[in-house]
């Protein structure tokens, strides 16, 4: 009778402390749907687009403190794989350094995709750098996720027109115009079954070979863990619980990948569109080895 009354406790306890964390949320969230959607979308102009896509940061680390989510970022490069932790807080970034960013300095970042806050950990664990994320059109029909993706300006690949769509994304990134230090791009094009095993990568999708060739930037491997725990699929609410997110090595130049692949197609006698081909196939295929390797050294149950 105890161990029942005990269990009862457990579970009121439980639901109570959920219940009064999302209660806190939505209430916060409201001023927070305004600034981020509706007065961008009613004055669309630089200025606004910059407001929500700051006040979306805000709002990310108002979800990782409501729901007491910790994000640890582990960066590879690091000698003696060094841990960092970065404390989420609630005030905004400090620009004080941005205007002074290398505007070559730009990244490409391609990662796992397990669940809807992949993207919040991406942004807070490069909360400095100014990212636009690359979508598939489907996900501008998703309400509050599509009108926001819609209004900050993120490249969509459209099903009917792929290759103008990943043209525009290439153009999007060299265009030095453009206030923007990154693109991230989840190759998997999918979260996925929920219940397939989370370490095994999907295949990836065509076109991203084509991308990290033709952008001729710094690729940065990032290895999402844990997102599914959190916010698993079907949940409404976010649940407490760790998320780690291994930054890889920078890879400098993508033909440091080839190894010597360059030079046996100079001499294969194919023909070039044979081997531009079997040169983005091969990119695409070092690309999902990297980042495998890091999800099968740093995941852990």
């Amino acid at each position: 009778m105890k161990i029942a009354i005990q269990k009862l406790l457990q579970y009121l306890t439980y639901y109570i402390d959920r219940f009064w964390r999302a209660a806190i949320f939505i209430t916060l969230s409201i001023p927070f749907f305004f600034s981020i959607i509706v007065i961008p979308f009613v004055i669309r102009n630089r200025k606004t687009e910059d407001l929500s896509e700051r006040h979306t940061k805000i709002w990310f680390k108002l979800i990782f403190k409501i729901f007491g989510i910790k994000l640890k970022i582990i960066r590879e490069n690091e000698e003696k794989s060094e841990e960092k932790e970065r404390e989420i807080e609630t005030k905004p970034e400090s620009k004080k350094n941005k205007n002074s960013e290398n505007k070559s300095q730009k990244f490409l970042i391609y990662a796992n995709h397990i669940s809807f806050l992949d993207i919040p950990s991406i942004i807070l664990a490069f909360e400095d750098k100014k990212i636009k994320f690359l979508a598939k059109e489907e996900v501008l029909k998703i309400p509050l996720i599509g009108w926001g993706m819609a209004i900050q300006k993120h490249p969509v690949i459209r099903k009917t027109r792929k290759i103008d769509s990943i043209i525009k994304v290439i153009s999007l990134i060299k265009d030095e115009n453009q206030n923007i230090d990154a693109i991230c791009i989840f190759p998997e094009g999918t979260r996925g079954d929920p219940q397939r095993d989370i370490r095994k990568l999907l295949p990836f999708e065509e076109g991203v070979g084509f991308i990290a060739e033709k952008l001729k930037i710094q690729i940065v491997p990032v290895a999402i863990i844990g997102t599914h725990k959190v916010y698993p699929p079907g949940a409404i609410i976010p649940r407490s619980g760790e998320i780690k997110l291994v930054i890889g090595k920078k890879i400098d130049d993508i033909n440091d990948l080839l190894e010597g692949q360059q030079d046996k197609d100079k001499n294969s006698g194919e023909k070039t569109q044979d081997q531009k081909a079997k040169k983005r196939k091969e990119i695409t295929q070092k690309l999902y080895d990297i980042l495998g390797k890091i999800l099968e050294r740093f995941y852990f149950d």
